[in-house]
Parts: structure tokens; sequence; C-alpha cells
């Protein structure tokens, strides 16, 4: 399997077919988006940033056409995860209250499904926290505080992705 390098020395893709090609779209202080089709034939649109420390951590926001939700992702060649454990992890953007986060493990990923109808708020308090913080209940990975800096300018970018991911309804004929 080969890896194509496409955000900041810190986020890769696994490539492995033709049909695959996810790329940049936009990069602006910590965070850049990211768009197209996955080696699985999936089309995402993401939003990734790295730990400042450079300790090879990745917070990734995805969405998956087909899907009725966003992910949570992250991140980190160093840990091995059993494949479902389940972990609580804490998210807090800014001074907003922190929040517990089921998420599930796999090698080196902790994931967590965030339903459509919960995606307005996340992102809101995204959009607005100044930074975010997460730390591993339970386990030995330090803290993380993650700068927001640059994800309001590339933020359009990523609605423009998702718009493209979204299925219109067919118009109706124009003429007889």
């Amino acid at each position: 399997m080969r890896f194509r390098l496409l955000a900041a020395n810190f986020f890769l893709w696994p490539i492995s077919g033709a049909q695959a090609e996810v790329q940049k779209l936009a990069e602006a202080g910590w965070w850049a988006v990211h768009g197209g089709i996955r080696d699985d034939g999936a089309f995402t649109c993401a939003l990734v940033t790295a730990t400042p420390d450079g300790r090879g951590g990745q917070f990734i926001i995805e969405h998956l056409h087909g899907t009725n939700s966003l992910f949570i992702r992250m991140l980190k060649p160093s840990w091995t995860m059993p494949r479902g454990k389940s972990f609580i992890v804490t998210i807090q953007f800014g001074f907003l209250p922190p929040k517990n986060v089921e998420m599930l493990g796999s090698g080196t990923e902790l994931r967590a499904e965030l339903p459509w109808s919960q995606a307005s708020e996340f992102m809101r308090q995204f959009q607005g926290s100044g930074r975010i913080d997460v730390t591993f209940n339970g386990g030995t990975e330090s803290p993380w505080s993650l700068a927001t800096g640059g994800e309001g300018i590339v933020e359009p970018y990523f609605v423009k992705c998702l718009n493209m991911t979204v299925q219109r309804p067919a118009s109706p004929p124009t003429q007889p």
C-alpha cells in the first residue's frame, strides 16, 4: 500500500486503487480541509489538524458521503488499541463545559460517530472555541491542546466539500 502525504507533513491518506484521490482543498493556521475519494471508494470531506507539540497526533472531523453523521477521529502512530475497545474521551471547546465522548479504538485510531442532529451544535462550539482540549480518561496518553487558528478560513471549503456530497432531488422536466 502506498501513502500520499497530503497535509503539512502530518496527515497520511492510504492510497491503494487508481480511483483513490484525496486532495488538500485549503490550509490556514493549524487546519486543513481534504476532500475526495478514499481507497475504499467513499467520498470524504475532512477538517484536519495535528497536535502542535509534534507528537504525531491528529484530530479530524470527517463526513463520508452516504452517511448521516460526522465522524470525530483521533489518530496517533504510536497507539496500539484493540479493535472495538471503548474509551471515554473528554473534549472541551474553549471555556464551554467539557463533554465526555465514547470513542471506539482500532489500532492507531479512536473514532466517534456524531449524528447530524448533533452536528450543528458541535460545529458551533468548535467555531467559537479558540482551542480544543482533549483528555484521554483512564489511559496513558497526555492531554492534547489543539489550536483552532485558521479554522474559520478553511471551514467554507469544508462546507463546499459537504455540499458536493449532498444528493439533490432531480429537477422536474421544464419542457413537455
